[in-house]
């Protein structure tokens, strides 16, 4: 193995409301699922099929701090493989700036607007699978392509059958959602999402 990841973040974001904000802010990590299952990914490197390959728990984290002075509690995403994950500071960016790519965004977007906010440890962690794909690849399966689930080992039929169902059902932005992405260069990232406050009536 290339590089092993001490915990892979995953997980359907749920928070208080919060204004967007570029403020760099301190963020603890912690684990939502002791019992989430580990296993492996890759990352396909070059024309011949080379590949780098990833391992850590599929499981979601929890992440808590305050955003611009609102108190945010939530469960997130890892948006990349190639940092460890652990508490400290982060810069909190929209995740339209951070992927800068705006099919990727739509349909990571539509993804969590669809399946987000379960609390299902099933589909939490199918969704972590398809954040990737998504992330990475083309968007049509977890189990080929470019990004990977390898279960050459262990049988994670489960969640990557989940995760691909997701995939060919990603629905709709809810455009009351806000998603962000809390960025350090020495962690991983984290994909979340924020609810708009409702606007009072008149």
């Amino acid at each position: 193995m290339n590089k092993y990841l001490v915990s892979i973040a995953a997980g359907a974001a749920a928070l208080v409301a919060a204004t967007g904000a570029n403020a760099a802010t301190y963020l603890t990590v912690g684990s939502a699922y002791s019992n989430a299952p580990s296993g492996t990914t890759s990352l396909e490197n070059g024309r011949y099929g080379s590949e780098n390959y990833y391992s850590g728990s599929f499981g979601p984290q929890t992440i808590s701090g305050t955003i611009d002075g609102k108190l945010v509690n939530a469960t997130a995403f890892c948006i990349e493989l190639t940092q460890n994950s652990s508490s400290g500071n982060f810069e909190i960016v929209s995740l339209s700036s951070y992927l800068n790519d705006s099919t990727r965004y739509n349909n990571i977007a539509k993804l969590l607007s669809t399946f987000g906010g379960s609390g299902n440890k099933t589909t939490d962690i199918a969704l972590q699978l398809a954040v990737w794909e998504l992330r990475y690849d083309n968007g049509n399966s977890v189990k080929s392509g470019y990004f990977e689930v390898e279960d050459r080992w262990d049988d994670y039929s489960t969640y990557t059958n989940a995760a691909n169902s997701q995939l060919d059902n990603l629905g709709t932005i809810d455009t009351n959602l806000q998603f962000w992405v809390a960025k350090a260069g020495d962690k991983q990232d984290l994909l979340f999402y924020t609810r708009m406050p409702a606007v009072p009536e008149p």
